[in-house]
């Protein structure tokens, strides 16, 4: 109840403040509106989480599947996510995180239709910016590659079946060894910001496709540099 009731004035805030950065004129100004703003968003992502949480835990994650080009998706979310306030926003105004996300399309060339899944449009691009945002969170500098590519399960042959996997490989900080383990958990963050809720959300969501989610440390022969990590998580190539 409490998180429906947030909604509303989180949304007039991010609205007005939005409107007012647009018109603003002094560099002090802005500063104080980028604060409001990227604080209201995080308030609006909590209050999302938790009505999703809510739906997770009470059985009701319903799906309501279609057909839909995948690529299409993944390349909407990055263009939201980098033309977005929030991204703008990361870091202050005299220290701007240095860092770029870039859709890795080789795959178009073996599907010229694209990437085609039955599944529920909305929950899939829901995904999608949680890992956006969970590498940008751990990247100072960089670039980010989101790509596409298919192939087939293991098993016999007549119980093959295609999947699509869909990787985010950031340059950051990696994976925290005390977190590798609870990474998919609920409330797991090593994050000064975050509640720790996206990532779980996200598992739900795949699974509840009948796909899976993981994430792993890039493997780097000097232990020195900033190595960085990869999600990644798989959707059944099926029809409806």
């Amino acid at each position: 109840m409490a998180a429906h009731e947030l909604r509303t004035p989180v949304q007039a805030i991010i609205g007005l403040a939005d409107t007012l950065y647009s018109n603003a004129q002094d560099i002090r100004q802005k500063d104080a509106l980028e604060i409001i703003f990227r604080n209201a968003r995080r308030l609006q992502r909590l209050v999302e989480d938790i009505l999703d949480v809510t739906k997770i835990e009470s059985d009701s994650l319903n799906l309501n599947r279609e057909r839909f080009n995948l690529e299409k998706v993944i390349e909407d979310a990055i263009n939201d996510m980098s033309n977005s306030r929030e991204f703008q926003f990361s870091g202050s105004s005299s220290s701007r995180k240095r860092v770029k996300i870039v859709f890795d399309g080789t795959i178009r060339a073996k599907r010229h239709n694209g990437v085609i899944v039955a599944a529920d449009k909305g929950r899939t691009y829901q995904v999608i910016p949680n890992l956006l945002s969970n590498a940008v969170k751990f990247t100072e500098k960089g670039v980010i590659v989101v790509s596409v590519n298919t192939r087939r399960t293991n098993g016999n042959r007549s119980q093959q079946q295609e999947e699509v996997i869909i990787l985010v490989k950031d340059t950051g900080i990696g994976i925290h060894p005390e977190m590798v383990s609870r990474l998919f958990s609920k409330f797991a963050s090593k994050s000064f910001e975050g509640t720790g809720l996206g990532l779980f959300i996200s598992k739900r969501i795949i699974e509840a496709h009948g796909g899976r989610i993981w994430a792993v440390n890039n493997s780097d022969k000097d232990k020195e540099k900033a190595k960085g990590a990869t999600f990644g998580f798989s959707l059944p190539l099926s029809l409806l």
